[in-house]
């Protein structure tokens, strides 16, 4: 069987030369991912779906420019950190606006989770647990973020990180150290009876 990677690099390869069918298998393989990292980043179900669709948008109009010297996903995961980013920028212009609606929609899956959880002891407190980490994880500023979700959720590599954030990997382990001080500062046993 061979390597993921190397999967990857065969599809775009292919996507590069006009098979959709290759694409759609890179959409298929990626889309949930990009959806995971960009609900983790921004916390609205409506923005994080628009965020897989511009992402997957802006890799199909400009395949041909991935340089093989990155991985895919490292690739994938920068055009989706700087979709997550100008969706933050929007938001930004438009906080006045936010502060006095109450929108069902922008609490996000966290909630959705806990409702449907209500009754089962075991599960609600798990819930609250993700919820508790979720609600740290939005105080972080966006670049310690963006490394810790890419890290811990993505499981990625430093090398991958640095190459999807364009900084180099002592940056990486700077930012992660900070994420995780400040983390244990907003959760302290919580993140101990978690094992982060």
């Amino acid at each position: 069987m061979e390597a993921r990677n190397e999967r990857d690099e065969e599809l775009v390869a292919m996507a590069k030369n006009g098979d959709r069918g290759a694409f759609e298998m890179l959409y298929e393989r990626y889309k949930n991912r990009v959806y995971g990292f960009s609900l983790r980043m921004l916390r609205v179900r409506a923005d994080a779906e628009e965020v897989v669709a511009e992402t997957f948008l802006s890799v199909f109009e400009n395949i041909y420019r991935f340089d093989e010297k990155m991985s895919f996903p490292s690739w994938l995961f920068t055009i989706a950190r700087n979709k997550c980013l100008d969706t933050i920028r929007k938001r930004k212009k438009f906080v006045l606006f936010s502060i006095f609606s109450s929108n069902k929609e922008d609490k996000g899956i966290e909630e959705t989770i806990a409702g449907e959880n209500k009754g089962a002891d075991e599960n609600m407190d798990e819930a609250e647990i993700a919820e508790a980490v979720r609600a740290a994880l939005s105080l972080l500023p966006f670049e310690q973020r963006t490394a810790i979700v890419l890290r811990e959720y993505e499981r990625m590599s430093y090398k991958e990180i640095a190459d999807t954030m364009d900084c180099s990997i002592n940056k990486v382990k700077i930012l992660l150290f900070r994420a995780r001080e400040a983390l244990s500062r907003h959760l302290g046993p919580v993140l101990k009876e978690m094992g982060i």
